[in-house]
């Protein structure tokens, strides 16, 4: 079953071409995308969108994605965040863990991980 158009996901990764492809691909799966360059641009999109998902980036030129975690999940509807990192340490993924994120995917992004979490999530 394909997702509902109304399902919508939040990219958020401060490398523009990163960012654009992977919405541009993850709408190709049925979801309706918004993207975000930063933790306070995050924030104001999932207070505008509610987004159902979140593809978050770890590292952001204001700071860690972990550290919005929390905050993002007390959204309604509390949204599912999958955490994406280019930099892999024990540390982000058990803070991600802590902070019940769904998963966690590092770069280069696995396009079909990333979906089978999505379909799966929503």
């Amino acid at each position: 079953m394909s997702p509902s158009a109304e399902l919508k996901v939040l990219i958020v990764d401060d490398d523009q071409t990163i960012r654009s492809t992977l919405a541009e691909v993850v709408s190709t799966w049925g979801y309706r995308t918004f993207e975000a360059a930063s933790l306070a641009e995050a924030l104001a999109v999932a207070d505008r969108e509610r987004p159902h998902a979140v593809l978050l980036d770890v590292k952001l030129p204001d700071g860690s994605g972990i550290s919005i975690l929390d905050d993002l999940k007390k959204r309604s509807p509390e949204p599912v965040i999958i955490v994406i990192t280019g930099y892999v340490t024990h540390k982000d993924a058990f803070e991600a863990g802590l902070h019940q994120a769904y998963g966690y995917v590092t770069k280069p992004i696995d396009q079909i991980q990333v979906r089978s979490m999505l379909d799966e999530s929503l």
